[in-house]
């Protein structure tokens, strides 16, 4: 049996232990991180040169991982409300007074993005036809044209001074009371349908003017004459409390989403995309490939572990720690019986 924590330890074994620990601590000191991290590094590269991927994972772990964090975990309370603050403050943040939309966005971008818009026909065929169709649509321009032309007849004026709109009033005075309503409503008819004849023949006529040049210069144009504008005058049209409320209906929104088996299918389909292509790679090619680099190993490495280990060796927790996780070795039957 191994002793236990309040047997003695053998005097050799505790000799081997401190100095197995003096030995830790010292290959931890700043100047010995650097080659220890690229002999490691270096070590771990070579090792994975004849490992593929499926060798070392299947793509039932990863996705039983990717639905543990992605789909399954409960958000603690604290992460909303810290986005939340973090979007405040980055909505104040004075750099929106002084960043144009153009530094943010290129002028090549926008011609990209808008050529290959303008590629998608069926799209915007389907929006063009949805729009000119739409009754709320024509309805507003029904209303339009029947306000146009009913101040247009009351500013008509015959002999007499007359304008057309009183003696409209003074025939309806004469004649039945409900026939003012009933012209007005078989006014409003006759321009409603003849607006829906109109627009479905306008169809055409939108989809050429969306397809040609003059359409795609205008909008270029646009973005000309508005990409000098600063970021900051958004907030003109967005408030903070529109952002903080925007920021609830999309997390609620998507505590729903990633609930669904659309969600969870999208993320397997990744997942077996990913092992189709390199499965039967070396996790060193596939490290080449996403473009990590011995180089970049290092420098995360030396950014983040000499600070830590500082801290840890300055509270005095480094040897403490570095002992803990030898001790169990050096009291076990084994050492005890090479020592003995």
């Amino acid at each position: 049996m191994s002793q236990t924590m309040t047997e003695p330890m053998h005097p050799k074994a505790q000799a081997l232990l401190d100095a197995h620990v003096a030995h830790v601590v010292a290959s931890l000191e700043p100047e010995m991180l650097r080659p220890r991290f690229v002999a490691g590094i270096r070590e771990f590269l070579d090792s994975v040169e004849t490992i593929t991927l499926g060798q070392a994972v299947t793509p039932e772990q990863i996705k039983q991982t990717a639905h543990r964090y992605a789909i399954d975990m409960q958000f603690g309370a604290a992460i909303p409300e810290l986005v939340g603050d973090i979007a405040r403050r980055i909505y104040r943040h004075k750099t929106h007074d002084r960043t144009r939309l153009e530094e943010l966005v290129p002028d090549a971008f926008i011609a990209e993005l808008l050529d290959k818009s303008l590629e998608l026909q069926t799209l915007y065929k389907a929006l063009v036809r949805e729009s000119v169709t739409n009754p709320i649509y024509s309805s507003v321009i029904s209303d339009l044209l029947y306000g146009g032309i009913r101040d247009f007849v009351a500013g008509i004026r015959f002999p007499g001074s007359k304008s057309a709109a009183k003696m409209g009033r003074a025939l309806q005075r004469r004649a039945r009371p409900e026939l003012g309503d009933e012209l007005e409503e078989k006014l409003r008819s006759f321009i409603q349908k003849g607006t829906q004849t109109r627009l479905r023949a306008s169809e055409k006529k939108f989809l050429a003017a969306v397809e040609s040049d003059h359409f795609r210069e205008v909008l270029l144009n646009f973005w000309d004459d508005n990409k000098h504008m600063k970021v900051a005058r958004f907030r003109e049209y967005v408030g903070k409390r529109d952002v903080e409320e925007f920021f609830v209906i999309g997390y609620e929104y998507f505590q729903h989403f990633r609930k669904t088996r659309f969600y969870r299918e999208l993320i397997d389909a990744g997942i077996d995309t990913f092992f189709a292509k390199y499965g039967d790679v070396a996790l060193r090619d596939i490290l080449d490939d996403i473009g990590v680099t011995p180089e970049m190993m290092l420098a995360e490495a030396m950014q983040f572990a000499p600070p830590l280990i500082s801290l840890l060796r300055e509270r005095g927790l480094l040897e403490e720690a570095v002992r803990r996780g030898l001790v169990d070795f050096y009291r076990s039957d084994a050492v005890r019986a090479i020592v003995a």
